[in-house]
């Protein structure tokens, strides 16, 4: 276990020229030493995913394999975001004692965070720049090679793309699910149309209804504007992987595709927990940054610290859970009491940083069970 190395590697900072320590700086220094631990398992498990997904043929013998490591980094991932709750433990003068000694070192820095990222399939075009500069100027030598050679290298969502594109049953020549589905949701939005209302305003509100069905679904139906979504970084996924998403979403209580929707729904909760420990993220800086009232000068550089962090962040993480929960739910259907459901929350964040942004999304397509095609 290499136990003399690792208990000897808790250098504090503030007794350098035999000062005083700082109590609680050997709690950060274990707490973030914990986390590197953390990531670099969660590294080993996704290049053990990406290997498996890597052949040409995902066999089934496999997809238990594969549920149980994606399920230990969404696992290790919600461990890690308990311990970042336990930081708040540490007092704002505590923090306040302990800050100098960090200089200019930053979480921003953690070279397995980014390779972590990029192994699951952020990209430059997703992110927001930090300080106004690419996310790598702070890395040199073998820790930029390194995170080079991950850019380079097929991510997860890419081999997840591929593996959803082969779904049997898209085939047009065999079962054709997608062009089944087309015509079952065309003649549910025909007889929805048909059922009119006598009032007039109930009328127009029927109408508005059945056109917002109808061009919900079109986004999906439509290989063109699936791919205006994709420019736009709305949508990831190609047009047949997301039809191979779909296709499990809707027959996952059939056997056959039971075990890929728990790989599609691990998946989702990776997002989810990133987007948590991204939230834990920034309720710490708020906390320390706020409440330090000790000296008004520094107070007034951490709120102007604060306030650039929140700028870089351009509101592309969530400050509640809540708003994972009602998307996963509802996707972007309405809400109760008339909001726009999960559209509304997001009023305050991004879904930029969310990887498979597309299954978090595919409760917006579902229809009643009649509706579904059976499968022969």
């Amino acid at each position: 276990l290499q136990l003399p190395r690792i208990l000897s590697s808790q250098y504090l900072q503030s007794s350098r020229g035999n000062k005083i320590p700082v109590h609680d700086e050997h709690l950060f220094i274990v707490t973030h030493q914990t986390f590197e631990l953390w990531f670099k398992q969660i590294i080993h498990e996704v290049d053990s995913v990406r290997q498996i997904f890597a052949d040409a043929y995902l066999e089934e013998r496999n997809m238990l394999l594969l549920i149980s490591r994606i399920t230990r980094v969404s696992d290790i991932l919600q461990e890690i975001i308990k311990k970042k709750k336990k930081s708040l433990a540490l007092t704002v003068m505590v923090f306040y004692q302990t800050l100098p000694y960090l200089q200019n070192g930053s979480g921003f820095q953690s070279l397995q965070f980014r390779l972590m990222e990029i192994k699951l399939g952020m990209t430059d075009e997703l992110r927001v720049q930090y300080n106004q500069q690419h996310y790598m100027n702070v890395f040199f030598g073998e820790e930029k090679e390194k995170l080079k050679r991950a850019v380079s290298e097929k991510n997860l969502f890419e081999l997840v793309n591929g593996w959803l594109e082969r779904t049997p049953g898209l085939e047009a020549n065999g079962f054709d699910f997608f062009d089944k589905f087309k015509c079952s949701v065309q003649a549910m939005h025909e007889e929805f149309k048909a059922f009119g209302e006598v009032d007039e305003d109930e009328k127009k509100e029927h109408l508005l209804e059945y056109k917002r069905g109808v061009e919900n679904f079109d986004s999906i139906f439509d290989e063109n504007k699936h791919n205006k979504m994709i420019a736009a970084g709305d949508r990831r996924f190609s047009h047949k992987a997301l039809q191979g998403a779909l296709m499990i979403y809707l027959y996952r209580d059939e056997p056959r595709f039971h075990l890929p929707f728990q790989l599609l729904h691990a998946l989702m909760d990776i997002d989810s927990h990133l987007t948590k420990f991204r939230s834990r993220l920034i309720n710490l800086t708020i906390s320390m940054c706020f409440q330090t009232t000790h000296k008004r000068g520094q107070q007034n550089r951490y709120r102007s610290d604060l306030s650039r962090l929140i700028r870089g962040l351009n509101n592309n993480y969530i400050t509640d859970s809540h708003t994972c929960m009602v998307q996963r739910m509802i996707g972007r259907k309405i809400g109760s009491g008339g909001s726009s459901g999960y559209l509304y929350l997001r009023s305050t964040c991004s879904d930029r940083y969310k990887i498979f942004v597309d299954l978090m999304n595919l409760s917006s397509f579902l229809v009643p069970r009649d509706r579904i095609p059976p499968l022969n």
